[in-house]
């Protein structure tokens, strides 16, 4: 017999798999959609590029949409500075994503869209981590005002926007 712990996480648990079961599914299902078919993947950046991968589809599918920004971010960072860094551009090895993006963008290895998708979403993740307070117009919280809507659905929709620079990216990539 279980203890009140116990029996009180394993009902958290099930509450949560019915409740994210559809709705994740349905993630899963347009993510699969949108992944490229291929038998090889390159991952510039070595393993921690695969598990960045892997950490942000797997917190997207599951409703985790904060830890799909920062973690879909640090995927599209550590890859391309992986390029970068192979073409023997040095400098680039500890630039942010912005910057990295905005080199990539002028060489055309990234689209002008996908530029301002990581742009806006690294302006909200830095508003809340590390533990700042965003107060500009851009913050979630007045997005969610001026848009009425939850705020989880404006994470849901600027994590899909990031999954969706992480699996072009990844595209070009392919072997």
């Amino acid at each position: 017999m279980g203890t009140d712990l116990e029996r009180e996480s394993g009902n958290w648990l099930s509450d949560t798999n019915q409740l994210f079961s559809k709705k994740g599914a349905n993630r899963l299902e347009w993510l699969v959609n949108q992944t490229p078919r291929s038998s090889h993947w390159v991952f510039p950046g070595g393993t921690v590029t695969i598990n960045l991968f892997e950490a942000a589809s797997y917190c997207f599918v599951n409703g985790q949409f904060l830890a799909t920004m920062v973690l879909g971010l640090s995927y599209i960072e550590h890859t391309l500075a992986g390029l970068f860094v192979a073409a023997g551009r040095r400098e680039m090895e500890n630039a942010g994503v912005e910057v990295l993006a905005r080199e990539a963008t002028s060489l055309a290895l990234l689209k002008q869209k996908d530029f301002d998708i990581i742009k806006e979403a690294a302006m909200k993740r830095d508003a809340k981590f590390p533990m700042r307070r965003s107060v500009g117009l851009e913050a979630t919280e007045n997005q969610t005002i001026d848009e009425d809507e939850q705020e989880s659905a404006v994470y849901e929709e600027d994590g899909r926007k990031v999954m969706q620079v992480v699996i072009r990216l990844l595209d070009k990539k392919m072997v």
